[in-house]
């Protein structure tokens, strides 16, 4: 005697309900890694620029000590030269 497979009508609209939620989420969490990965290399461009930017200004600053005959100090580091309360 052969079985008879019976496919239930609930059953297929509960794979494909499974199916679409599932397809969806990954569309979903796939935006959501694009428009992070887009904002992560934003950022490292601007942390980038600001370093060069920052190393510009600090050897313009040394170029200028040098042309004026001022020691060579550290940018960022105060001295008892520069420090405003002298004991």
């Amino acid at each position: 005697m052969a079985k008879k497979v019976q496919l239930h009508i609930d059953a297929i609209a509960a794979i494909v309900l499974v199916f679409l939620v599932s397809f969806g989420f990954n569309l979903y969490q796939r935006h959501q890694y694009s428009s992070l990965l887009q904002e992560h290399v934003d950022v490292q461009w601007k942390a980038q620029n600001m370093e060069v930017n920052w190393n510009y200004a600090k050897g313009l600053l040394e170029e200028c000590r040098k042309s004026q005959g001022l020691p060579d100090e550290r940018v960022g580091e105060v001295s008892a030269r520069t420090d405003p309360v002298q004991r």
